[in-house]
């Protein structure tokens, strides 16, 4: 889909729906690119020099077994620099089991990412998580 993309057309949608959301009084973090249609405007902003991750990791959704184990071991596996790492953890609703097929590895991810054994095990791996809120106060900082 995103091939066909107008990248103009991209970024009026994405800056009008930034600008309804702080309207609205919402502290705007970030602007997710949902299984990577922005990614078009990615590459924009990467080729003005505006730091993005240096790589991306998603827990896989085909399978809900051992879903600390499948994470710790992603975790283990990254590289140095800036991570963005995918999840898609949700509770058990009615809802979810209606729209989402994968609905047992989304559950088993919210089980997982509020687990002590996986808390514990980012504690010690040395990894450091970062919230968007972080990164876009120190772009807004490193801007003024």
């Amino acid at each position: 889909m995103q091939e066909h993309a107008d990248p103009e057309a991209v970024r009026v949608e994405l800056q009008a729906q930034v600008e309804r959301a702080l309207k609205a009084g919402i502290d705007v973090t970030h602007v997710d690119t949902h299984m990577g249609t922005a990614a078009q405007l990615s590459q924009q902003l990467e080729a003005q020099g505006l730091p993005l991750f240096d790589q991306m990791v998603a827990m896989p959704l085909d399978e809900s077994a051992d879903r600390v184990q499948v994470a710790k071991k992603l975790f283990d596996a990254l590289p140095a620099g800036l991570s963005y790492f995918v999840l898609h953890p949700a509770l058990d609703t009615p809802e979810l089991r209606a729209i989402a097929p994968d609905w047992p590895s989304r559950v088993a991810d919210y089980q997982a990412f509020t687990s002590a054994e996986l808390r514990d095990h980012v504690k010690s791996s040395g990894l450091h998580v970062v919230g968007y809120r972080a990164l876009r106060d120190m772009l807004r900082a490193s801007a003024a």
